[in-house]
């Protein structure tokens, strides 16, 4: 239980949502910079799972 004790201290706290905002900014600038990359990887793997889907099916048959 000493580590809820950490959140007693006023910085703490602060510093955590701190991070967490940093760390979804980042998350935010990356998505605007890579989300034509992601959207096409992802169109791309649903492309070959479709593909892929009949030779699954008659190999678990």
């Amino acid at each position: 239980m000493k580590i809820l004790g950490l959140y007693q201290y006023p910085g703490f706290q602060v510093n955590v949502l701190n991070m967490i905002f940093s760390c979804l900014d980042a998350l935010e600038d990356f998505w605007r910079r890579e989300k034509i990359r992601v959207f096409l990887a992802v169109n791309h793997s649903l492309v070959i799972y479709r593909l892929c889907r009949p030779l699954f099916s008659t190999i678990s048959q």
